[in-house]
């Protein structure tokens, strides 16, 4: 069984990102990928907890 690693990412690092997501659709990788792939439009923390969950 493989280890879990959560990637966190800013937005001026999507480039990485989509590289990661790159991996994964080549089956270079083995990841579940749970991104939201849009920003949140919130200021509600309650809310945004909410979503990323």
């Amino acid at each position: 069984m493989g280890h879990k690693c959560f990637i966190s990412f800013k937005t001026e690092d999507e480039n990485y990102k989509t590289e990661i997501q790159k991996w994964s659709d080549n089956n270079k990788v083995d990841m579940i990928d749970k991104s939201l792939n849009e920003p949140i439009d919130s200021e509600d923390e309650d809310y945004i907890m909410r979503k990323i969950r």
